[in-house]
């Protein structure tokens, strides 16, 4: 693959492909934007036009040995730091072990490429470390840090950084891309709209066990919170899967506002529910609703934040179900 593969981002592959044609690459980028835009694949096709042994026009030839190793995550010159497997952070051993592998002379070519996936989860001491490489990076080395937030991380390792802010891509082109993959239309469409410009994430809702493991959840969560039920199996779930939940639970206040402000039924992420919609709009009032989605998303928040989910989804049940609207 290579930045053709990239869909959505022109500008930013069309500046990149310039650095790689003008050797005039420098030692850190920094990927920005929303989880699931791309950012880690961007990088990603970055990493192989820097390593290409004949790229054209700033862009990787897919063809040659060097493409092929990066592609399969072999490449001896390309190095992934990520939060380890059922960890929370990245951690200083792992910049070590990173600054001790830039020490090294490259193996196949003139450059060392480390891709950091989540930089923004680095514990304290790690983001200090690497700061120090970013400070004084050895002439062989490009960092590439990808990032959800920038206010996630020290405003010393931005400034040293060349920012891509990657942003969502418009509602057609992922229409286009779900077509593509044969999704049915009316799912599609509620796909990219759940999805908020987001490929990774449309993608991912478009499969139909994913999305009926969705609806199921939206189910549960109803029912929880009528029932006043804190203590929700799905809230022990691993981080990833309860803040996608969450997301989704946030999804259907939205589209109950949308009913109680008479919105047109088409409009809704859900519009297959929109009686079941209908009938609990007329429930609550759209101040509660509005208030519902706040609480919701301020939840998945903590969940991001590595906040026990147990405790934070059951805080949010207590609130929201109706015994505790009645008493506020």
């Amino acid at each position: 693959m290579s930045f053709s593969d990239v869909i959505g981002h022109s500008r930013l592959t069309g500046w990149l492909a310039h650095d790689v044609a003008a050797s005039t690459v420098g030692p850190a980028y920094l990927f920005l934007g929303p989880e699931g835009v791309g950012k880690r694949f961007l990088a990603e096709q970055f990493a192989q036009a820097l390593q290409c042994q004949a790229p054209v026009r700033g862009e990787a030839c897919a063809r040659c040995p060097m493409c092929r190793l990066v592609a399969k995550g072999k490449h001896p010159d390309v190095l992934l730091v990520a939060v380890p497997a059922g960890g929370r952070q990245i951690v200083i051993e792992q910049i070590r072990q990173l600054q001790r592998w830039l020490s090294l002379t490259p193996f196949h070519g003139r450059r060392k490429v480390v891709i950091v996936d989540e930089a923004d989860t680095m514990q304290e001491a790690a983001a200090s470390a690497l700061l120090k490489t970013l400070e004084e990076p050895p002439p062989t080395a490009t960092l590439l840090l990808i990032a959800v937030a920038e206010t996630r991380l020290l405003p010393t390792i931005v400034s040293r950084c060349a920012r891509l802010p990657c942003g969502p891509l418009p509602t057609d082109q992922l229409l286009q891309v779900l077509a593509a993959q044969g999704v049915e239309p009316s799912r599609a469409a509620a796909v990219a709209r759940q999805a908020g410009g987001r490929l990774g994430r449309a993608r991912h809702l478009a499969d139909e066990e994913v999305w009926t493991r969705q609806q199921a959840g939206v189910d549960a969560w109803l029912a929880a919170v009528q029932a006043g039920e804190v203590e929700l199996p799905l809230a022990a779930r691993p981080r990833a899967e309860v803040e996608e939940w969450l997301e989704s639970v946030a999804l259907w206040y939205h589209d109950l506002l949308l009913a109680q402000s008479g919105a047109d039924p088409a409009l809704f992420t859900y519009p297959h529910r929109r009686r079941e919609l209908q009938t609990q709009a007329a429930r609550s009032t759209p101040e509660e609703t509005l208030q519902a989605v706040e609480a919701v998303y301020a939840t998945r928040a903590l969940v991001q934040q590595r906040v026990n989910a147990r405790t934070a989804v059951a805080a949010l049940i207590a609130r929201l179900a109706p015994d505790a609207r009645g008493r506020r």
